[in-house]
């Protein structure tokens, strides 16, 4: 087609840089790109940065939460039942209430099941107190973890507490 008959042309009064409407832009872009002939739009910026805001939020929740370390000293609180006590219904939750009065002190600890073996010269004789269970304690001092061994409710109740402390090397 010649300039003479484009401008003699119907069309010849459109202006010829007037963009699509976005609409129709966007409809024949996923067309192509469904057929492969239009590559996928550049993602991997966007996905970068949130990589790296997501990183620094990451860095910055472990700084928060960094607890700096404590110089007490660490002790087990071991719980003995005489071997007729055996038999006393769970305490667990009374012992759990006492352990969450002494935080930060008391980190933790659990009750002991039945014995399923014991072996070598100083296993327990039959009759002899038994390990019920156990807390972990950490104190400034050795007062200050006996004052809190003192307070077990387990010794209300007949048993024996014995306050051991865990060497560190």
């Amino acid at each position: 087609m010649s300039d003479e008959e484009l401008n003699e042309s119907p069309l010849a009064g459109l202006p010829a840089e007037e963009a699509p409407p976005a609409a129709l832009e966007a409809r024949l872009a996923a067309r192509l790109r469904a057929e492969g002939l239009l590559p996928p739009p550049r993602r991997w910026p966007w996905i970068a940065i949130a990589a790296a805001l997501g990183a620094v939020a990451m860095l910055w929740f472990v700084q928060a939460r960094r607890v700096e370390p404590r110089h007490e000293s660490a002790y087990i609180l071991l719980l003995y039942e005489p071997a007729a006590a055996s038999a006393a219904p769970s305490r667990a939750a009374e012992y759990g209430h006492w352990a969450r009065s002494k935080r930060p002190h008391v980190l933790g600890g659990e009750e002991l099941g039945a014995a399923v073996g014991a072996f070598g010269p100083a296993a327990p004789a039959p009759g002899a107190a038994q390990l019920a269970g156990y807390f972990l304690l950490e104190a400034p001092t050795d007062a200050e973890a006996e004052r809190i061994a003192r307070s077990c409710p387990h010794l209300r109740y007949g048993g024996t507490v014995v306050l051991r402390k865990v060497e560190r090397h």
